[in-house]
């Protein structure tokens, strides 16, 4: 007996193109990250940027160090933090393969490496309100994305 594949509509198609390229682009830099070592060049790159901010106030110097902060953080842990998003971005790869399938089962994958993915910020960044707001920056995102593919499971086999 033949199966009946549900069609994939452009607007999934579209939507998985997408997700595509940004999970490979993202795959590769955490490859790259993965495959190189901490980096004093790295931080004083920062360092000048920030130096050539001249703004006395409190609240961009708060800023400025959180910053610094966080790059910091993330240079030490470059190696750990590049190895969990190569891993993270080629399991949504295969996510999106499945949803491009028209399996259902993909959509579940992609989001639970999507939620994973938030961590990474604060996981390797540290805790500031600065790793904070990029995690509600990427959540944003990430929410948006869930609700476009959400429209489209329809369109998907539940097996």
């Amino acid at each position: 007996m033949e199966e009946t594949k549900k069609p994939r509509t452009t607007f999934l198609k579209v939507l998985l193109y997408i997700s595509f390229i940004g999970s490979s682009w993202n795959m590769f830099a955490g490859l790259s990250n993965a495959t190189s070592q901490p980096s004093m060049e790295r931080v004083e790159s920062f360092d000048r940027i920030f130096d050539s901010i001249v703004d006395e106030k409190e609240e961009t110097q708060q800023m400025i160090a959180m910053i610094n902060d966080y790059v910091e953080n993330l240079n030490i842990n470059i190696v750990n933090y590049g190895a969990v998003e190569f891993m993270l971005y080629a399991i949504s790869i295969i996510g999106i393969y499945l949803m491009y399938k028209t399996r259902r089962v993909g959509f579940l994958v992609y989001m639970i490496v999507q939620i994973l993915l938030l961590g990474s910020p604060i996981l390797f960044g540290g805790y500031s309100p600065f790793t904070v707001s990029i995690t509600i920056f990427y959540g944003f995102i990430t929410m948006i994305f869930f609700a476009l593919y959400s429209t489209q499971l329809k369109y998907m086999d539940t097996d």
